[in-house]
């Protein structure tokens, strides 16, 4: 079986990618389907490349909002966060944050407040928002869907937070983001199984 692995650091993107495509043309054989062309195929690989490095450079830019660890936070402070970036789409609110470190709510926004400069809810909308940010460049997935998969109650609240924080709607914000590459390589039909 072929594959394709790019952990050594000589490699360049264009390295990766062309391997990342060279399995996955190959995979698509070994299954019978016909291959797509070699320029689709690697197109569509750099494209997902810089997909995920912008995900992953958004998520890093999340933990940028708190101070780094070590320079004085803390400790109640340091767990707060660690829950409040693990656990965001499932996070009630404060009071279920203070209940989970067994403080009181009013001590956990003072504390949380004077060790990291704003406040744990507004902490937790600014993850909620920056996470739904990555998931609103995937084109295919509906505003509904992003505000319960980044911990809003609903699509109407979400909205209304979503324009608080950046000035700008969800639709909006689609719309500001440069048209992104479109994929040339769709899903196959896969052949029947039975």
């Amino acid at each position: 079986m072929y594959q394709a692995i790019c952990f050594d650091f000589d490699y360049t993107l264009a390295d990766c990618t062309d391997s990342i495509a060279a399995g996955f043309r190959h995979g698509l054989t070994q299954l019978g389907w016909p291959a797509p062309d070699r320029e689709a195929v690697r197109r569509t690989v750099g494209y997902l490349l810089e997909d995920a490095y912008t995900m992953l450079t958004g998520l890093r830019s999340l933990a940028s909002c708190v101070k780094p660890s070590g320079s004085g936070l803390s400790p109640l402070a340091e767990s707060a966060t660690a829950i409040i970036q693990e656990e965001f789409p499932y996070l009630e609110g404060m009071d279920e944050l203070a209940q989970r470190l067994e403080v009181s709510k009013a001590h956990l926004i003072r504390t949380f407040t004077k060790s990291v400069g704003i406040s744990p809810g507004k902490y937790l909308t600014r993850v909620r928002v920056e996470y739904a940010k990555l998931l609103l460049r995937d084109e295919d997935v509906s505003v509904t869907y992003v505000a319960e998969a980044a911990g809003f109650a609903n699509a109407n609240y979400f909205s209304k937070v979503f324009r608080r924080e950046t000035g700008m709607s969800p639709s909006e914000y689609l719309e500001s983001i440069p048209a992104q590459r479109r994929s040339t390589l769709r899903p196959m039909k896969a052949p029947p199984l039975w």
